[in-house]
């Protein structure tokens, strides 16, 4: 299966927690196959630098996907913060991958129509020896573990680790660079 990529932002900051449910609303309303819209209007607080004409570039990725059956790719890279409010331990593309898994299950998207990653590029999030995690609508269905209170705790490595042992950290190991943190939104139109 082919894969269209869109860049939507070497610029991405804000509040983690904030920043993964605005990318899954995202997600939800290039998903939806009704009429097209300002994607990104009312995201992001007002503080992410999309790039030019994105909602053009989305609408053109999504037609083109549709047409040949494929997924969009959508890629952000910047740097989030925590705030920190909690005792638990984590980073903030943990937390975002955790907040972005909450809305996803929150919003009932398939199973396979979107899978999000958030990765540091120097392999290292937060405190732990994470580089960050993957995720998708469900992964934490079968688990007794409450998601929302880990994210409460600001404790999205101890979540990600309990969950199916550790399925969905992404490690990398320290990499000696530290570009900025990379994110992944993969769209399967087929699914959704």
């Amino acid at each position: 299966m082919s894969v269209i990529p869109v860049l939507l932002t070497s610029q991405l900051c804000g509040n983690a927690t904030q920043v993964g449910r605005d990318m899954v609303e995202l997600a939800k309303r290039i998903l939806n196959t009704g009429e097209d819209l300002d994607y990104v209007e009312g995201l992001f607080e007002g503080t992410v630098a999309f790039e030019e004409d994105i909602n053009n570039k989305i609408k053109q990725a999504k037609d083109l996907a549709i047409e040949q059956n494929s997924q969009v790719c959508l890629l952000f890279g910047g740097e989030t913060t925590v705030e920190v409010t909690g005792s638990g331990r984590g980073g903030r593309n943990q937390e975002m991958c955790l907040s972005a898994m909450i809305a996803m299950d929150s919003m009932n998207l398939s199973p396979n129509s979107v899978t999000f990653a958030s990765i540091g590029t120097d392999g290292q999030d937060g405190p732990t020896s994470a580089a960050g995690a993957v995720v998708a609508p469900l992964c934490s269905s079968t688990s007794q573990l409450d998601p929302l209170a880990f994210l409460k705790n600001n404790d999205s490595h101890s979540y990600f680790s309990e969950l199916e042992g550790g399925k969905f950290i992404y490690n990398t190991g320290l990499t000696g660079t530290n570009v900025m943190d990379i994110g992944i939104m993969l769209l399967d139109f087929e699914d959704s």
